[in-house]
């Protein structure tokens, strides 16, 4: 008389099972804290932006008249977000007598990346003309 069979896994199935699990949560494991750097960076730039769109803007609601070439650099107040210090610089040049180019330089540092410099840069630019009558 044969022994009907039972029906189930074997010890081997799930020790390999269970090691296939474990490989696969150590790999998502080890792209966690990738994925929390690149957010990080990625605020960090979207912030520096939105300080550098808010300095063009301002510049940009002035007259043309009142947006005066600088000789040096104009540095404006540091402003903070989320523990990075973000140093905005704007300069004015005058193209021709109805042209005026606006630079905007942003500067930061993140936690964790570092450049030759040590910092973070962004350059926004923009043209400004007076309308010939």
């Amino acid at each position: 008389m044969s022994r009907p069979r039972e029906r189930g896994i074997t010890l081997a199935e799930t020790v390999v099972a269970a090691a296939l699990l474990l490989i696969t949560f150590a790999a998502f494991l080890d792209l966690l804290p990738a994925s929390l750097i690149a957010e990080r960076r990625s605020q960090a730039r979207t912030q520096a932006v939105a300080q550098a769109q808010s300095v063009l803007e301002t510049a940009l609601s002035q007259s043309f008249s009142s947006l005066a070439e600088t000789a040096e650099p104009l540095s404006l107040p540091e402003v903070v977000r989320n523990g990075i210090t973000y140093h905005a610089i704007r300069e004015i040049t005058t193209v021709n007598p109805y042209l005026k180019q606006i630079d905007v330089t942003v500067t930061w540092e993140e936690p964790g990346y570092r450049t030759r410099a040590g910092e973070r840069v962004l350059h926004l630019r923009s043209v400004v003309s007076r309308v010939r009558r």
